[in-house]
């Protein structure tokens, strides 16, 4: 039993039996893309987490060294809300994705350690646990345009890894580790990650209101149509699977009006037919963008 750390780990834990296995499914990933370095934590409602990952050394390292800075289920979830309040991603929201989420102490340790420091951690939220996965590599630091350009083959590769390690899963899940509900490392852990990030979007959002656009630029056929603010936020929601009635409730405008900007994308682009419209909106760059100022 580990003693330095608080956590309940006993010697051999079979999560680390585990990691050639996890090395074995991972080999597609590994093999078609730069990714190289996998981590699947699950965090429970008791404080107790599920690890397993395909690097030896990192998940040794995971359990003994930095074991304090475990997340529990209680900080996660503040975490979570704060990164998705502060962090601006087109992500879908059931999911949230940050890069750089660690203490600047750990970001430097992963980074002269283990040579990572460019991934990506997706989370789900199911009833009674947290799913998280990380994605990392050891040779390439510029995969943060392949994590946001190919997002669909992480999440088919989630689900592979889902049916592919179920046994494994199981297995590990009556070998929980067990984190002390009191450990001051988790507050001041997510404190530290959370006021970082604070800071930095302050001055990212100073940054949006100084690049304020008053047309939003489309292309169809070759030609560029530009949209207004508010035709723009209403093909934004429009896209995202609301109603006009809802639109104009999150706009603070009529239904009529809220059908009328519509009407005018459809006649500046020509096209009517709200599937389209729809695909034609996703496939341009506006689709990355947040919603603009209600008041504009």
């Amino acid at each position: 039993m580990s003693k330095k750390y608080d956590l309940i780990i006993p010697n051999n834990h079979i999560s680390i039996a585990s990691v050639i296995d996890i090395n074995n499914i991972c080999k597609p990933l590994f093999q078609h893309t730069d990714i190289d370095f996998f981590v699947f934590c699950r965090y429970y409602k008791d404080n107790s987490v599920m690890l397993l990952s395909s690097d030896l050394s990192f998940h040794e390292f995971l359990l003994s060294e930095i074991a304090d800075k475990f997340f529990t289920w209680t900080a996660l979830e503040a975490f979570i809300a704060n990164t998705k309040k502060n962090t601006h991603n087109n992500i879908q929201q059931a999911n949230w994705l940050v890069k750089n989420t660690t203490t600047y102490q750990l970001q430097s340790c992963f980074l002269n350690r283990f040579k990572i420091g460019n991934g990506i951690e997706i989370a789900e939220k199911y009833e009674n646990h947290y799913d998280v996965f990380w994605f990392d590599s050891k040779t390439n630091d510029r995969l943060t345009d392949f994590y946001f350009e190919h997002f669909d083959i992480l999440e088919q590769f989630i689900l592979y890894f889902y049916s592919q390690a179920a046994t494994l899963i199981n297995r590990n899940e009556r070998h929980k580790i067990i984190v002390p509900t009191r450990n001051s490392g988790y507050e001041n852990f997510v404190q530290e990650a959370a006021n970082k990030m604070y800071e930095n979007n302050a001055g990212l959002t100073d940054l949006q209101k100084k690049l304020a656009l008053t047309r939003y630029p489309m292309r169809h056929n070759g030609k560029i149509t530009n949209l207004s603010a508010k035709e723009f936020n209403c093909l934004h929601y429009l896209a995202r699977g609301y109603s006009q009635k809802e639109i104009g409730r999150t706009c603070g405008i009529s239904d009529r009006t809220v059908e009328s900007h519509l009407d005018k994308i459809k006649g500046k682009l020509n096209i009517y037919n709200k599937k389209e419209l729809i695909e034609l909106f996703y496939a341009s760059r506006l689709a990355r963008l947040k919603v603009t100022d209600q008041n504009q």
